[in-house]
């Protein structure tokens, strides 16, 4: 082998050894992993994108207990309404592969041009880590919606906007 062929390899190695040494020490904690991920599926949502939404909600997911609704339907749902969701707050308890947090939430959906607004006094969010990619390359980790459970039956009046 020679030697501009070593250099280049070398070259190489380093790079990707400092990705992946950046990748591991540049990661937020895990709370702040799932704020963020929560307040980018919000602003989605509104928008009316549910690109960043249906990669917070694993396929697992369940809202009071029912599960079943595809990606499609969910995206068609975020499509038509444009879900307007407040989080009074987003602080989870983190324990292990799994956190939780529970908030009260206004949700205030579209349709037809006038807007309905429904207050839920507790919701209790459940998300697990899931195994992920970063950059296509770097093994990481993504935290997902697995249930959301609500005080209410306001939640069938939701699903069957």
């Amino acid at each position: 082998m020679n030697q501009k062929v070593k250099i280049g390899l070398g070259v190489v190695f380093l790079v990707l050894a400092g990705g992946a040494g950046y990748a591991i020490l540049s990661e937020p904690s895990d709370k702040e992993k799932i704020k963020e991920a929560m307040t980018q599926a919000i602003l989605a949502a509104e928008e009316g994108r549910s690109g960043p939404v249906l990669d917070v909600i694993s396929r697992r997911a369940t809202l009071d207990g029912y599960g079943g609704a595809s990606p499609g339907q969910i995206g068609d749902y975020i499509k038509r309404l444009k879900p307007k969701m407040i989080i009074a707050s987003i602080e989870p308890l983190v324990k292990d592969n799994k956190a939780q947090f529970s908030s009260p939430v206004t949700v205030e959906v579209g349709l037809l041009g006038m807007r309905n607004t429904f207050d839920l006094k507790t919701v209790q969010f459940d998300l697990e880590r899931e195994p992920g990619v970063k950059w296509g390359l770097f093994p990481t980790s993504k935290w997902r919606l697995v249930s959301i459970q609500t005080d209410s039956d306001v939640t069938r009046e939701l699903t069957e906007q």
